[in-house]
């Protein structure tokens, strides 16, 4: 029987490969619907059956960075959703998850300055990782909108993708402007019916059907600038430090490297000779170091200088061209063009939004 069940798993994996090499064939990762599992779990649903009866291995489970074909993944959802009477699993599940439960890829975008670095970040790593999922923010007089799209017909599963990936966003952007703020409007576009499940993040809402195929929730405009502070945990994720200087970095040598940028910084931009020296390691063993964690040095030197320079926008009085050069930029220009690029605002206009707040 075991011997079975791994043949079955292997062809399943085989025939996902082959299927891979087709334009055509649409895929997500498994760890993709494990969130929406232990919600099912949670409610002590038969998931199992579902997920066998939408013909997925079992033993798939133990591979969450295994390439699943979307429509199966949807399949899941359709059998399980209207086996329990759940049409909306999906904001269920959403509602009950943060940033915390997506490790790395939920702690990168932890470390946005702003909520424009936040959505901007999220968009393009979620484009990264499933190219056919997409999302876009629009101007609509004195709102954005906020969209997600995944390809496929309207169905049970798109509708449950739709909601997890808006109401997630949502509750974010709540845990950073305050909780007295929900969207104006909610745009569903794949015609599943029913009122939506009581939820806090939409008390006051205006849910529409788009039927467009795409759906979106509205904001304010005058949110992109705000500093982003990240305090929302998920219910599936134990108890951590939320606190990192930078994605990425952990253990030696960064314990000497960041406070060393940031104390030679007001003097001159920290050669990374002088910087490796400091940290006590070759020049080329702190840049393999840091190309492990994705990073470059001249990425960990801009993240120290943005950081600073949030620090002093929000908490003194200094001139952004005083600012400017204590980070050792040579022009002023420089430092503005280099902060609206990272935060979508200029410093100004952030330490303005900042003072509103």
């Amino acid at each position: 029987m075991k011997n079975q069940l791994l043949k079955r798993s292997n062809d399943f994996v085989a025939e996902t490969i082959r299927r891979m090499q087709s334009p055509k064939v649409r895929f997500v990762l498994v760890s993709d619907l494990l969130l929406y599992i232990r919600h099912l779990e949670e409610l002590n649903t038969p998931w199992q059956r579902y997920w066998q009866k939408a013909g997925i291995p079992l033993q798939l489970l133990e591979h969450p960075s295994c390439p699943l074909p979307l429509n199966l993944g949807h399949r899941f959802f359709e059998l399980a959703c209207r086996g329990e009477d759940l049409p909306h699993l999906g904001l269920m599940a959403g509602d009950k998850t943060g940033l915390d439960d997506f490790d790395e890829f939920g702690a990168i975008l932890q470390d946005s300055l702003t909520v424009h670095e936040y959505l901007r970040k999220g968009m393009q790593m979620i484009s990264a990782r499933v190219p056919e999922e997409r999302f876009w923010i629009s101007s609509h007089e004195h709102e954005l909108r906020f969209h997600h799209f995944i390809p496929g017909e309207s169905s049970y599963g798109r509708h449950q993708v739709d909601l997890f990936a808006l109401i997630i966003t949502i509750n974010q952007l709540r845990d950073v402007v305050g909780h007295d703020w929900t969207p104006t409007e909610l745009g569903l576009g794949h015609g599943v019916s029913g009122d939506l499940p009581h939820s806090l993040a939409l008390e006051g809402t205006r849910v529409i059907e788009t039927n467009a195929g795409s759906s979106f929730f509205s904001l304010p405009k005058s949110f992109l600038a705000m500093p982003f502070r990240h305090r929302r945990v998920g219910m599936h994720t134990p108890d951590r430090n939320p606190r990192r200087y930078m994605p990425g970095l952990k253990g030696a040598p960064d314990a000497t490297l960041l406070p060393f940028i940031e104390a030679f910084l007001s003097h001159q931009y920290p050669d990374i000779n002088v910087a490796a020296e400091a940290v006590g390691v070759s020049v080329r063993s702190l840049q393999r170091d840091l190309a492990r964690r994705g990073l470059t040095y001249s990425a960990v030197v801009n993240d120290v200088r943005m950081r600073l320079a949030i620090e002093w926008l929000e908490n003194t009085a200094m001139q952004v061209t005083d600012i400017a050069h204590a980070l050792s930029y040579s022009d002023p220009a420089n430092f503005t063009r280099a902060f609206r690029k990272r935060c979508g605002v200029s410093p100004q206009a952030y330490r303005a939004q900042f003072s509103n707040a």
